[in-house]
């Protein structure tokens, strides 16, 4: 589950103890959640930095995140360099597909130093797989690579988007 939200006090609120440990509806999802056995493993917070074109009425039914890690402090304005030229690069590509790119600083959580994760959205698992599969050879997403340099990717999630409730109709 995750909560975007331009409006920081709006989140803090909601993420307030005093919230939800005392909202009905709060509590209900908990409860449900629980009784289907979902269980909070992990939780994290960051900010977008770099991002691609944004289609608020494209239908991403498929999303993934790739942590990383990024081994020295002098390292990131490379990794962050590198992925603002590839999302500029790339524009077209992801023009033609709808698929939206971006790049966030962590912030907080999670415990495997993680300083960045980059999040992918794609139409359906078979565009993600198509997308790889031109990725592997592209120079751009080649030269992306170099500019991660060192950095590392301790974890990749992939998860399905089951609804979607007060989505932006833009990003600005």
């Amino acid at each position: 589950m995750s909560f975007l939200s331009n409006d920081y006090s709006a989140i803090s609120s909601m993420l307030s103890p005093t919230v939800w440990e005392t909202n009905a509806d709060w509590m209900q999802l908990g409860e449900a959640m629980g009784a289907i056995g979902v269980m909070p493993t992990l939780a994290f917070s960051g900010a977008p930095i770099v991002q691609s074109q944004a289609y608020p009425d494209a239908q991403h039914g498929i999303q993934v995140i790739w942590a990383l890690d990024v081994q020295s402090f002098n390292d990131q304005e490379s990794v962050v360099t590198g992925f603002a030229t590839f999302v500029q690069q790339m524009q077209s590509y992801f023009d033609n597909t709808k698929m939206e790119l971006s790049l966030h600083q962590h912030m907080a959580g999670d415990n495997r130093s993680i300083d960045y994760w980059i999040l992918a959205s794609h139409k359906d698992y078979a565009e993600y797989m198509q997308t790889m599969a031109d990725m592997s050879t592209n120079e751009n997403f080649l030269a992306l690579m170099k500019a991660f340099g060192d950095a590392q990717n301790p974890m990749t999630i992939m998860r399905s988007v089951l609804k979607v409730w007060n989505a932006p109709t833009s990003m600005d």
